[in-house]
């Protein structure tokens, strides 16, 4: 091939490659450029997620638990981590009121046992497992604690009924007309002690 082809297929073989550039889209320029963010593909100005960046905090869930005042129960809410499992409600009832509700008179008998009880859901009945410091407390005081756990209990979606234990052996519990039973206690057990309706 004659030095002048040589030449006239370099030119073709530029020509060609430069067409095919401009078609694409790439322009020829000596240095880089900054593009205004609306012209930004919209993935690219997002930063990448960080692996170590913190959980979120679980959601709270509102529940009502129930204090005493003045001989009758008091319905309470309190913000507790969702799912609020039985153990919390029991535990929230054992921590007793707050400074500004124990001003305002509230107080609680479950408070009294020293620690939580703690409780197991079947089907549409919770055993509370009671703490073995609940034998030392006067009758009245049992009652009380004992309203206040059902209360809070059945205020749970589709539970009617709570049975007790102590050491995971069934117990005799007092309601509220002085009678003893070793089954499953509803709030007509402790009817006398319901909260007033407003």
């Amino acid at each position: 091939m004659s030095r002048a082809s040589r030449q006239f297929v370099v030119v073709v073989v530029a020509v060609c490659a430069a067409v095919a550039l401009a078609g694409c889209g790439m322009g020829s320029q000596s240095q880089a450029e900054s593009l205004p963010a609306h012209q930004v593909p919209f993935d690219l100005l997002s930063p990448a997620p960080s692996s170590d960046s913190p959980a979120r905090a679980p959601a709270a869930e509102a529940v009502i638990i129930y204090f005493l005042k003045e001989g009758r129960l008091v319905a309470v809410a309190r913000e507790l981590p969702a799912p609020a499992a039985v153990d919390a409600r029991l535990s929230a009832l054992a921590a007793g009121p707050t400074t500004v509700e124990a001003a305002e008179g509230l107080s609680s008998a479950v408070s009294a046992t020293g620690s939580a009880p703690t409780g197991l859901i079947n089907f549409d009945q919770i055993t509370v497992n009671l703490t073995p410091s609940f034998d030392q407390l006067a009758t009245k005081d049992q009652v009380e604690a004992l309203a206040q756990l059902v209360y809070t209990a059945t205020a749970i979606p589709g539970i009617i009924a709570v049975a007790f234990r102590i050491n995971d052996k069934k117990v005799a519990v007092p309601r509220d007309d002085n009678s003893t039973t070793d089954g499953p206690v509803t709030r007509q057990d402790y009817r006398s002690l319901a909260p007033l309706i407003s």
